[in-house]
């Protein structure tokens, strides 16, 4: 049993367990870091909707799980607060939050800046999104072997879901787990004819 001198959450292993190790050698590292700041370059196109911006959404480059700042305690801080000098023709937004373990000091992130949220919106799970020629499509379900392929018109989205402008209607039966299984099956003329309709 070894016993760390320090305390923290372990952000990487670096042996197998039952692998024998040597006095001296480092086993694990870990992140005494129990508060970090994340900051995002906004372009300044957008620096009209900074007053909406209130939580955020993201994904470090050593993981695909999208990252909620809500569930680790995240706050917006003024970009004031924070001496650090961004790129040109970007304006930063920061944040703080609780660091569970999972995210490492110093990584680089996908963020998705959310404001307020907007009633009558139609979105969907990102994962029924399929694309094809810079076209978007997703699939609904018309029976047990059938499937009906739509072209829709995507809006924002914030890592988890998408917005959809046009193409689909409240209700639809969207296929989201396997939607890339059912386009394979279509390229590769296994759908049933007559169940898959192009638009």
């Amino acid at each position: 049993m070894a016993t760390a001198p320090v305390s923290g959450s372990i952000t990487q292993l670096l042996v197998q367990q039952g692998e024998y190790v040597t006095a001296g050698q480092p086993i694990a590292v870990i992140s005494r870091n129990s508060r970090l700041t994340l900051r995002a370059d906004l372009p300044e196109k957008y620096y009209s909707l900074m007053p909406q911006i209130n939580d955020a959404n993201f994904r470090t480059t050593y993981n695909d799980t999208i990252v909620s700042l809500a569930k680790l305690n995240g706050k917006l801080i003024s970009s004031s607060s924070v001496n650090s000098v961004s790129q040109p023709g970007y304006v930063p937004v920061y944040f703080s939050f609780d660091n569970d373990g999972s995210v490492i000091p110093g990584a680089y992130a996908e963020v998705y800046l959310l404001g307020q949220s907007r009633d009558n919106v139609l979105t969907i799970p990102l994962d029924a999104l399929t694309e094809h020629q810079g076209k978007y499509f997703v699939y609904t379900r018309l029976d047990e072997e059938g499937y009906q392929k739509h072209l829709v018109t995507i809006g924002a989205n914030d890592g988890q879901a998408v917005e959809i402008l046009s193409g689909l209607h409240p209700g639809d039966d969207v296929v989201v787990a396997g939607a890339i299984a059912v386009k394979l099956a279509e390229t590769s003329n296994v759908v049933p004819e007559g169940h898959s309709h192009n638009h």
